[in-house]
């Protein structure tokens, strides 16, 4: 059985012991992204390669398992060991404030307060926590626990082990987003930075400072599938429509200049769907920023970054900037890992769709 108490968040460590070279593989709804990061001489790490392919963890096709293969090889070079973000119904990730107790003790105690939500048998959730250096009353210790069903990672590990390649690390995004931001060096002060990615199933809300995790929220709401599907009920437009109208509105920020094939009514009831999407996205942000000042006590928050979706356009940028009273800019997890002025700034494009996979990438020793 995996044991996760190896899984030190603060450390941007793993479910399984790291060893030095694998490949990063952030998997979202029939869709693998893949980094390969080499040292750069000096301490630090830059972008080997990159790449995407269509996969499915859940019921791939031999098909789909052979692209995922022949992608795995041409960007990793011979590479066998992958990082994978696990997303699984019963992963949880909390702030607990806890007695300090024995070890066995306090992984007891986690997976107690976890066990009305998690909906797996008890013995069957595998927990553990990371130390946080917050200030508590004495004989208490601040965390952050955290805790998945044992049959999601046995699903991770005999699908890849089936395919040849070897699981090193099982890390939740929010892990991976650490890891991604610190070597972007976005965490060198102690500011509160805040990181909103926004996915094709469901959005992360990550609280960072310095090198730890402070705090993660899922926002399953929000998300690209409820805006195409939303597109889908209130314009009565078929799945592939609903994508290309998502794709309009978050290239265009927030609204389209060309609209062939639709008529007036129907691009009016389009703006008003994006429109309210947008507004329960920024409603969410604040939401969740609320929550977690409660929680730690403070006021306000630092920078907030947006990666994830193609979510990044100015417009939209400043339009969540305006609403939450917050700095708000566009993260690339490429910055500080790519030569600049050697054809990179075509990445810039895209480059937020890797923030994930760039953290699950990173080689630790």
């Amino acid at each position: 059985m995996i044991n996760f108490k190896s899984f030190d968040l603060r450390k941007i460590g793993p479910v399984f012991h790291k060893i030095p070279e694998r490949l990063g593989v952030h998997l979202e709804k029939g869709t693998a992204r893949i980094v390969h990061l080499k040292e750069n001489g000096i301490g630090g790490y830059k972008l080997a390669s990159h790449g995407e392919v269509a996969f499915n963890l859940a019921g791939s096709t031999s098909a789909e398992q052979r692209s995922f293969q022949e992608e795995f090889d041409r960007i990793g070079g011979g590479v066998k060991n992958l990082a994978v973000n696990i997303e699984h119904p019963s992963l949880r990730i909390r702030k607990m404030v806890l007695p300090d107790m024995p070890e066995n003790d306090m992984l007891e105690a986690i997976r107690w307060n976890f066990r009305e939500q998690i909906g797996v048998p008890m013995e069957r959730y595998s927990v553990g926590y990371v130390p946080l250096s917050i200030e508590t009353e004495q004989g208490k210790i601040s965390t952050v626990a955290y805790g998945v069903a044992q049959d999601a990672i046995d699903e991770y590990l005999t699908t890849f082990r089936g395919m040849g390649l070897k699981v090193v690390s099982l890390e939740p995004a929010a892990s991976a987003l650490l890891a991604s931001f610190y070597i972007n060096g976005v965490l060198n002060d102690d500011s509160i930075q805040v990181c909103i990615a926004l996915g094709e199933t469901l959005t992360n809300f990550v609280v960072m400072r310095s090198n730890e995790m402070l705090f993660s929220r899922p926002l399953a709401a929000i998300s690209l599938s409820s805006l195409k599907s939303h597109f889908m009920g209130n314009v009565s437009v078929d799945k592939d429509g609903a994508s290309q109208l998502a794709s309009k509105f978050i290239v265009g920020g927030g609204a389209i200049s060309d609209a062939p094939n639709m008529d007036e009514e129907a691009f009016r009831k389009s703006q008003i769907t994006f429109d309210k999407f947008f507004s329960d996205f920024v409603l969410e942000i604040k939401r969740s920023i609320d929550a977690f000042c409660i929680l730690y006590g403070i006021d306000r928050v630092g920078i907030l970054h947006i990666c994830g979706g193609r979510f990044t356009h100015p417009n939209l940028i400043s339009s969540i900037e305006d609403s939450i009273k917050v700095k708000c800019k566009v993260y690339d997890p490429f910055y500080a890992i790519t030569e600049k002025g050697n054809g990179t700034e075509a990445l810039i494009d895209f480059a937020a769709q890797y923030a994930v996979a760039v953290g699950l990438a990173v080689p630790q020793e």
